[in-house]
Order: C-alpha cells, then sequence, then structure tokens
C-alpha cells in the first residue's frame, strides 16, 4: 500500500519514476603535475557525471566538476597535497517540465594508490608520489623527495616528462631523466652514485645544449643541516649527447641543463 500511495504522489506530482542509473565502477586517479587525470567506466543512459573531492578519506566531498563523458581531469591543484575522490552518475529526464536526478557513488580503486584509504597527489618532484612518515626522524627520507623538488633552495623541480638516460657504469650509478614541456630544452636529471668512493661518469641518453647547475646531497654536506637538502656545487657548459661529470661517494647529485 505504501509503495502505491508514493507511485500515484509521484504521478500526480508530474515526477516520472526514473530507474537511477548504474554506479560507476573501475574508477582510476593518475597524477601530473599540478593535476589529477580521473577515469573510469561509462554508465549506459547516464547524461552526465559529478565529481567531488575531499582532502581526508572518507570526506566530506565538495563538488569540483560535472563532466558528460567518463573522464575529468582537475587542474591547479597543489603538488604534494593529498586528495581523494568520488565520482556519481547522473541521469536527468524530462517529463511534463519537472525533472529528477540520480547518483551512483564509487571511489577510486586505482593500483596507483588512488583507493578509498589512500590519497592520489598531483606530483611530488616530478613522480607521482605520497609519503606516509614513520615513527622517528626520516631526514633522509625527506632530503630524497628533495632531489626532485625545491633542490634550487626555490621552485625549481624534476620535469613532467620522464625520458630514458643511463650512466656509463649503471652498477654504481643510476641515473634518472626529465624534459619539461614549459621550458622547451631544460632537462634535469637525478643521478645516484651508490659506490663508496667518488666515481666519474658519463650520463647519456638526450641531446644537450646549455649550462648544467649541479646540485648535490653527501655526507660532508649534510653536516649540521636542518632539513638536509642539496646544495649548489658548480656549473658546466654541456653539448651533444652526453656529458662526464663526477659524483662523490654515495651521493645524489640533481643537475639541471637549460
Amino acid at each position: 500500500m505504501r509503495t502505491e500511495r508514493a507511485r500515484i504522489q509521484r504521478e500526480v506530482s508530474g515526477t516520472p519514476n526514473i530507474p537511477p542509473p548504474g554506479v560507476p565502477t573501475g574508477l582510476t586517479a593518475t597524477a601530473a603535475n599540478r593535476q589529477v587525470a580521473l577515469a573510469w567506466n561509462a554508465i549506459t543512459g547516464a547524461t552526465s557525471y559529478n565529481v567531488k573531492r575531499a582532502t581526508t578519506t572518507g570526506g566530506p566531498y565538495a563538488k569540483v566538476g560535472s563532466s558528460t563523458v567518463a573522464t575529468y581531469t582537475e587542474t591547479g591543484l597543489s603538488n604534494g597535497t593529498a586528495y581523494y575522490y568520488v565520482v556519481s552518475a547522473v541521469k536527468r529526464e524530462l517529463d511534463r517540465g519537472k525533472r529528477d536526478a540520480c547518483h551512483g557513488f564509487a571511489r577510486p580503486d586505482s593500483h596507483r594508490r588512488s583507493h578509498a584509504d589512500k590519497p592520489i597527489s598531483p606530483w611530488i618532484y616530478g613522480i607521482a608520489a605520497n609519503l606516509w612518515p614513520p615513527n622517528g626522524t626520516y631526514d633522509y627520507a625527506l632530503a630524497g623527495f628533495r632531489v626532485f623538488r625545491g633542490f634550487d633552495g626555490a621552485n625549481a623541480n624534476f620535469g613532467d616528462s620522464s625520458v630514458p638516460a643511463t650512466s656509463s657504469d649503471i652498477s654504481k650509478v643510476a641515473v634518472y631523466a626529465s624534459t619539461d614541456s614549459t621550458a622547451p630544452g631544460r632537462v634535469v636529471f637525478a643521478a645516484i652514485n651508490r659506490f663508496t668512493a667518488a666515481h666519474v661518469t658519463a650520463i647519456s641518453g638526450l641531446s644537450l645544449s646549455g649550462m648544467a647547475t649541479v646540485y648535490q646531497i653527501t655526507a660532508a654536506s649534510a653536516q649540521g643541516q636542518t632539513p638536509v637538502h642539496p646544495v649548489l656545487v658548480g656549473q658546466m657548459p654541456v653539448g651533444g649527447q652526453s656529458f662526464t661529470v663526477t659524483l662523490p661517494a654515495l651521493s645524489v647529485s640533481t643537475i639541471e641543463v637549460k
């Protein structure tokens, strides 16, 4: 009787009995520089999707945008801040001037730590990363992040596109490289000398032209630093397909070419 009464009330009010849309599934979040790109499985019959965001797991969530397709990119975010997203499907049908909207919610289930109980962050130091600090002191863990972000003590960051590069002795020196879509010709390398002695290595893989500025973290430079951070050690001209640099023992070097 109660169900029938509700049906009659809806018909009298002119509001159609609209079945709700399905629940969006497969929601993934991909972090980039100052932005997060969302994608999910399209819902048959959905006319649009609402995107909501929070900065703590479980919300509260606030609407940040909508999309008529199963993707959405939010820009202008803060690098290093964790964001949580939910997406709802919206189905609207018109009947005698009345409109109804129904929503189905999903939470991120990406393997990139973007599911409901883990945050997704815009690029930290050029990569999608999150930090859950351990108990105690972790100065060197934070220093590792500074190799990629603010390595000049200001606003110089790792580039927004990862590119291949290598050292002449990969058993001792690991190299990561990036280019910058906002500054053509700018290349940033992070070189890690895992060897217990200073090592001269050739870094190759990209066509270079300009001045290389070198910042380093070493055992000696870290003494007395709070926080531990890279220090400027010098500049050198570079050109061609490779350049040679001396890396101190057990050190991390950020090399910016522009």
